[in-house]
């Protein structure tokens, strides 16, 4: 979880590779409303996300393997809320932490992506990491950042368990 420009795609799939796991792109399940309004550097409200995580919930609950990774920004307590809310798995937080300047300039380089640099501000805004997310420096390589989510994921012992 994190903000946009903070290495969560890349890290998922780093991740899926080295573990064997399915991932699912938060950012494919946006609602065409939702892209159109971030495209025209409007920033998401939790009404706006609902949807978006209704669509994450009902991919992830109709997927069969046991351990699924998310890339979602997942940056307010209501979607982290519905994220977990009733869950079969137990989710365990990984909050990539990047400075406001490392992520705008990140966003910035992306060419073909929905996401204007200029909303970037807007996501650090809105962030609320759970209080027991374990926090990784997104400014660090992805291999090491790989090492210490696999350590994570790998002990077991969710931040947020089944409600």
């Amino acid at each position: 979880m994190g903000v946009s420009g903070c290495g969560k795609t890349t890290l998922a799939h780093v991740l899926g590779e080295k573990a064997g796991w399915p991932v699912l792109e938060g950012d494919d399940f946006h609602p065409p409303a939702n892209i159109r309004k971030m495209a025209a550097a409007s920033p998401l409200t939790d009404v706006d996300r609902k949807e978006w995580v209704r669509a994450i919930r009902s991919e992830a609950d109709s997927r069969p393997e046991p351990d699924i990774l998310l890339s979602c920004s997942a940056l307010t307590p209501a979607v982290q809320d519905w994220l977990g809310r009733d869950n079969p798995r137990d989710l365990t937080w990984l909050w990539l932490d990047v400075s406001p300047e490392e992520a705008g300039r990140r966003v910035a380089a992306r060419s073909a992506h929905f996401m204007p640099a200029k909303l970037v501000t807007s996501q650090f805004d809105a962030l609320r990491p759970p209080a027991d997310a374990h926090r990784l420096q997104a400014d660090l390589p992805v291999e090491q950042l790989a090492g210490q989510a696999l350590r994570i994921l790998r002990a077991g012992s969710p931040v947020i368990s089944r409600s």
